[in-house]
């Protein structure tokens, strides 16, 4: 087609790309989970502890958070498409050497490195498709869907693992098939049917450029001012700010089961109670991502930043709540405030990638979420220290309080 192109609506095929992104980031999440799912066999097996097999998932999270950059330069080289099969591919050898090398300690891990290097790879692209095939006004609930149905990737591991172990494989043999099944058929699938707005739409970079004008209408900038490399948009404050909002943002999806539970008993809540409630608290993600994108969309015209500070807010209004409550309010308020935090996450995750032209936004989000992915990472084991340390898991929860006033502020900088 001709450069242009224009179109009267966005096309429908946008959602089985979001689809098939899905699909592609999930097999990812699948095989994060995989080591706490068979730690009970891998340290049966090989000797080792329980502390030693959690190393592993560390490992996983630690190289996706390291090379969360590199999946740029793949779409530099080979586009979106192509650089995500890459991706799902490198996870697959990671599963499958599992046969072959992981039965010792060493040879495991290095096979969970691999696995989390095709996470590095496949973050970026993945989290920009997005901005090519949906309208300004779509993409925060498409990222919201994106980011907040991962959560179902490590209920199948939990459901699968006990039934391919009661078969009487090696726990080699279940863990590899677990990861590899699932990637290769997904790589099969993605090369087939993805696209990219480019191939379909030639001369055209996303949907929205050609959409009519009335239907764009936004306060955001004229595309064609935005930084066109990343060496520009580094001069720029707001992607620092981005930068430390996304290491908070991550830093509170997985700080906050590093004392909710504990605080729960602490507060003087019956463990089954508390468990239930920790349950409660965590499936909210489904639900609370999907919303902040649609009401980033829908109420504030496809700007982010206004549900990303409202949500930080409520995030540290209701953990201040927490900290003085008991009984029923204080689970009410706890499950808010992390239903809160899945509220950002989905609008969040769709700043980055319009920091800067389209040409360059993978780059501009994997290099925020590579510091994204670091909070994420290390924000357990700093918890958990601080929480031993002190004695109180009310310490934990007045950092995590603490981080979320801080991004809530950053964020009103960024306006996009």
């Amino acid at each position: 087609m001709s450069e242009t192109t224009t179109l009267s609506s966005a096309p429908s095929f946008r959602w089985f790309m979001l689809l098939l992104n899905i699909l592609a980031y999930g097999q990812f999440f699948l095989t994060v989970q995989i080591p706490t799912v068979f730690s009970s066999y891998i340290t049966a097996d090989l000797g080792v502890s329980a502390m030693t097999v959690s190393l592993c998932g560390t490992i996983i999270l630690g190289v996706f958070a390291l090379t969360g950059g590199f999946g740029a330069r793949l779409v530099a080289k080979f586009g979106l498409k192509l650089s995500i099969c890459i991706a799902i591919i490198v996870n697959i050898i990671g599963a499958l050497l599992i046969l072959v090398i992981g039965h010792s300690f060493p040879g495991y891990a290095v096979c969970c490195a691999i696995e989390g290097l095709s996470g590095g790879l496949i973050c970026g692209p993945i989290t920009t498709i997005n901005t090519y095939w949906f309208p300004i006004r779509e993409r925060g609930i498409a990222s919201g869907i994106l980011l907040g149905i991962l959560g179902v990737a490590f209920s199948i591991d939990t459901f699968f693992a006990p039934k391919i172990m009661a078969s009487g494989v090696a726990w080699q043999t279940g863990a590899s098939l677990l990861a590899a099944i699932p990637s290769i058929a997904i790589v099969i699938i993605y090369f087939l049917f993805a696209r990219e707005v480019a191939q379909v739409y030639q001369g055209r970079l996303t949907v929205a450029e050609m959409l009519p004008a009335e239907a764009e209408t936004s306060p955001k900038s004229n595309v064609e001012n935005l930084p066109k490399s990343m060496d520009e948009l580094k001069k720029h404050s707001y992607l620092w700010f981005a930068v430390i909002c996304g290491f908070i943002t991550g830093a509170n999806v997985y700080g906050f089961p590093s004392f909710v539970n504990g605080l729960l008993l602490e507060k003087g809540i019956d463990m089954a109670l508390a468990n239930g409630v920790a349950s409660i608290t965590f499936f909210t993600s489904i639900l609370g991502s999907p919303l902040g994108g649609l009401i980033s969309d829908k109420v504030f015209k496809g700007s982010r930043w206004q549900i990303v500070c409202i949500g930080n807010i409520v995030i540290a209004a209701s953990l201040l709540i927490v900290a003085v409550s008991g009984g029923t309010l204080l689970a009410v308020f706890m499950v808010i405030a992390y239903a809160a935090v899945s509220t950002v996450m989905g609008p969040f995750w769709a700043i980055p990638p319009e920091l800067g032209h389209p040409s360059i936004a993978a780059e501009a989000s994997g290099f925020c979420l590579i510091f994204g992915n670091l909070g994420g990472t290390i924000i357990g084991f700093v918890l958990t220290a601080v929480a031993s340390a002190t004695g109180t898991y009310y310490v934990p929860m007045f950092i995590c309080m603490g981080m979320a006033v801080v991004s809530a502020l950053l964020v009103s900088r960024i306006k996009r």
